[in-house]
């Protein structure tokens, strides 16, 4: 093979020979038919991006290579999300507890630039965040909702949640 681009042949072909076995690889490690599509989109369109610059002895493993980092990719997304969204949660729950004034006017506070960075944040990135925080929904859910990929919604959620940690910790 050379380093040229494939053609929709080619791509049909090696999709024809290894989706189903790189499916079922996927659903083994993400436990979800919905993570495993995204995933598999994502080894393919890599591939055609990278064209073919595998040779047909080593494309195989290549694919099943690609998938994993794909796989390891949303695993790792999800936990940071799943980590910024428990703190954020602890941090609103250990407030409400407290009765102090001078820490309920902190909380009031931060509550509100909370809701302020939220409110500036770009209108897809805050229906992710408003439809998970507030409304408790599954990615799965709210990709659904949204008709979009999963893999959009979370990419939303880890862009929104780093613009807020941006401005939350500016002075």
């Amino acid at each position: 093979m050379s380093a040229s681009s494939l053609s929709e042949q080619e791509i049909s072909e090696i999709y024809r020979q290894n989706a189903q076995g790189l499916r079922r690889f996927l659903i083994g490690l993400l436990q979800s038919d919905a993570d495993a599509a995204d995933c598999l989109q994502e080894t393919f369109a890599a591939l055609v991006q990278q064209g073919n610059q595998q040779t047909i002895a080593t494309q195989r493993a290549w694919l099943y290579m690609v998938a994993r980092n794909q796989a390891a990719l949303l695993i790792r997304r999800r936990q940071t999300n799943r980590r910024a969204l428990n703190s954020v949660q602890e941090t609103a729950t250990e407030h409400q507890t407290e009765s102090d004034p001078v820490t309920a006017a902190i909380d009031q506070e931060r509550h509100s630039r909370l809701r302020s960075a939220i409110e500036n944040l770009p209108a897809a990135q805050r229906q992710i965040v408003e439809l998970r925080i507030h409304d408790n929904r599954t990615f799965q859910q709210i990709a659904e909702e949204l008709d979009i990929p999963l893999g959009t919604a979370l990419a939303r959620m880890r862009s929104a949640l780093k613009k807020l940690s941006q401005r939350l910790h500016e002075p």
